[in-house]
């Protein structure tokens, strides 16, 4: 009983609380599942896009977006990488090519169904967006950079624990943010502070070494 009312006021006092992100759910007639985008965010941080389709937040699609508003808007090119793979989303923002001087911060951007066209939140901050007009599509690539390093240590991370600890070390899980990452494994036991230690010793060995990253296909 004395175990119980401490879980009880453990529960109580907990300062976490959980927020659902804002989803798109379209309402229109048209197969968007089917549309493709071209995605360029490998190589680039910024590219130059045409606006295919405009959504309200309840899903309603429309032909412009004015100030001040949210929304969501598919574009038939973008550099900007979706939330997968326990990997945050890139931010930015789009901005007009022509003098009418309008921006749109780009909040989170997902995926349409499995296989669908990238969707980007967007904040109207300034002007009007309109269906067909063409965008640059910038990513804050300082932010991006700092997602980067991190992933990068997620993989520094695993094979050291794999030093460490043996080969059954596998990723269950993560979370790469620009703040910090977070890896999730399974092991079978608590890990000694002296080893915790020559973990984070050996991670960072990697990371001072400063070499330089080649991708290869």
């Amino acid at each position: 009983q004395a175990m119980e009312a401490q879980r009880a006021r453990a529960r109580a006092s907990t300062k976490f609380t959980a927020t659902e992100a804002t989803r798109f759910s379209p309402r229109t007639d048209d197969d968007l599942a089917s549309l493709t985008d071209t995605f360029v965010g490998y190589t680039d941080t910024k590219s130059h896009s045409k606006v295919e389709h405009l959504f309200r937040t309840d899903g309603t699609a429309t032909a412009m977006l004015e100030s001040g508003e949210k929304g969501f808007a598919i574009l038939d090119r973008t550099s900007f990488y979706l939330e997968a793979g326990g990997q945050v989303s890139d931010t930015g923002c789009l901005s007009t090519a022509d003098n009418r001087k309008s921006v749109a911060q780009v909040d989170r951007v997902e995926r349409l169904g499995q296989s669908g066209p990238r969707v980007h939140h967007v904040h109207v901050k300034s002007g009007q967006f309109g269906v067909g007009d063409v965008v640059s599509a910038n990513v804050d690539h300082e932010r991006r950079d700092a997602i980067r390093r991190n992933h990068t240590a997620t993989h520094l991370l695993h094979a050291v624990l794999r030093a460490h600890l043996g080969t059954h070390v596998k990723q269950a899980g993560s979370l790469v943010a620009p703040d910090r990452l977070r890896f999730d494994f399974a092991h079978d036991g608590p890990i000694s502070l002296d080893t915790l230690a020559g973990i984070e010793r050996d991670v960072n060995k990697h990371i001072y070494s400063n070499k330089s990253i080649e991708t290869e296909i």
